[in-house]
């Protein structure tokens, strides 16, 4: 019970690019993120088990990391990894220890992520 609560726990931070607030600066990257804002602002949170949803997620996340800031481009990309493995769990109540590593060798990544943007884009991630 406790690696499933775990694992929901993480696999909760896949939605912490869709909730975004307020307008970010003209940059490319900027204009990335709050592109994947408009795209998915009207879910409140992402079902881990719809693989497609999750896909299209990490689709939208390595657009982000091809217009990201070198020094969080690879955090970008380890968010797509985390997205990517989560979509390939058939079973999302008995997820592989892989996945589950992987999510949480992530979060370092996710809150790399929420301060680059609050930072670079004066967004704030829900």
């Amino acid at each position: 019970m406790a690696r499933m609560t775990r694992f929901t726990a993480l696999v909760s931070v896949t939605a912490l690019a869709v909730p975004l607030t307020a307008c970010g600066s003209d940059s490319d990257y900027c204009e990335s993120v709050q592109d994947v804002q408009d795209r998915y602002s009207s879910l409140s949170v992402v079902d881990p088990t719809d693989n497609d949803m999750v896909n299209s997620i990490a689709d939208a996340f390595a657009d982000i990391a091809d217009a990201a800031p070198d020094d969080v481009e690879g955090d970008w990309n380890t968010a797509v990894e985390a997205l990517r493995a989560l979509a390939s769990v058939d079973d999302i109540e008995n997820p592989d220890n892989d996945v589950i590593q992987q999510f949480a060798e992530a979060e370092t990544a996710f809150d790399n992520i929420r301060a680059n943007v609050r930072d670079e884009c004066d967004l704030e991630l829900d």
